[in-house]
């Protein structure tokens, strides 16, 4: 997706015919004169809904384990970044049957 011209934009994952566990995601953006942030949020993009964040979100990684069942949303939001850059999240997940992922830990 490409950054807003305030250097905020979002994307967002859903999982596709069964459950995921993320095991691994990376941030990054095409430009990064200016450093922005990136946060991942559950559901919905507000404060309880946090996950974690990173002050690096033009080049960042995580192993943070998250269960996302289906019907459920991951959020990444990207702010104070570079207007028009390019943002990137990828992710590295194991799908499960519907109802079969692991709990959280």
């Amino acid at each position: 997706m490409t950054l807003d011209a305030t250097g905020a934009g979002q994307v967002l994952i859903t999982p596709t015919g069964g459950d995921w566990v993320l095991v691994n995601m990376g941030v990054s953006v095409s430009s990064s004169t200016l450093q922005p942030t990136a946060k991942l949020f559950k559901n919905f993009p507000a404060q309880v809904n946090f996950i974690e964040g990173s002050y690096t979100g033009a080049n960042d990684s995580s192993n943070t384990r998250i269960v996302l069942r289906q019907g459920e949303t991951l959020f990444c939001v990207w702010a104070g970044g570079d207007a028009g850059a390019r943002a990137t999240l990828v992710c590295q997940v194991v799908q499960y049957p519907p109802g079969q992922a692991p709990l959280e830990q």
